[in-house]
């Protein structure tokens, strides 16, 4: 990611307690505002579909504007569910999820978003969510496996590889330096 992007990002210790997303760079380099710096991993539910069980003790379920529900939680009942999904939905021998965003060294550096942590005082926010849609053949199914997410019950008339799918993509609001925390206000989502 460094060597295209000239940037990553990593989870590591918060300036506001726990874990958050911090940027590295290469010198000079930093993250330009309106770049992608990170997506929202996790198992995708309909606005019907329940997730209680899930939610329970779960800080890590993001609803977008449409009640599509998001769960970025990589342990517990969560993880599980994740792993199940991604082993029922295969393609041939193609994955369509990646599932190493639930350990600590992702494959794809950008499916950290779950631990963004929001803005307080004094650390206003430097990225914004934006929800998209992927249509069918927008990603080719061999790259599918680089994507973080899934949903958690299909439609049982329509194979998996013709389903739209949900990304939250966190996007830079205004430039962010290398080793700075990326922040965001969870109540806002960029259209």
């Amino acid at each position: 990611m460094e060597e295209v992007q000239g940037f990553s990002v990593v989870r590591a210790a918060s300036h506001v307690g726990g874990t958050g997303v911090v940027v590295q760079a290469k010198a000079q380099a930093r993250v330009q505002r309106g770049q992608v710096v990170a997506l929202y991993p996790g198992l995708l539910y309909l606005p019907f579909q329940p997730i209680f069980l899930q939610s329970v003790g779960n800080s890590f379920v993001f609803r977008c504007i449409d009640g599509v529900h998001v769960d970025g939680n990589d342990r517990r009942i969560s993880r599980a569910a994740f792993r199940s999904c991604v082993g029922r939905d295969r393609v041939g021998h193609l994955t369509l999820a990646d599932t190493s965003w639930l350990t600590p060294h992702p494959v794809n550096p950008l499916n950290v978003g779950q631990y963004v942590n929001n803005r307080t005082a004094g650390r206003p926010s430097n990225v914004a969510y934006q929800e998209v849609t992927v249509r069918p053949g927008e990603v080719a199914l061999e790259d599918r496996h680089l994507l973080p997410n899934l949903w958690y019950s299909p439609p049982a008339d329509v194979p998996v590889a013709d389903l739209p799918f949900r990304l939250v993509a966190l996007v830079a609001t205004r430039d962010v330096a290398p080793g700075e925390e990326l922040f965001s206000d969870y109540f806002t989502v960029v259209h």
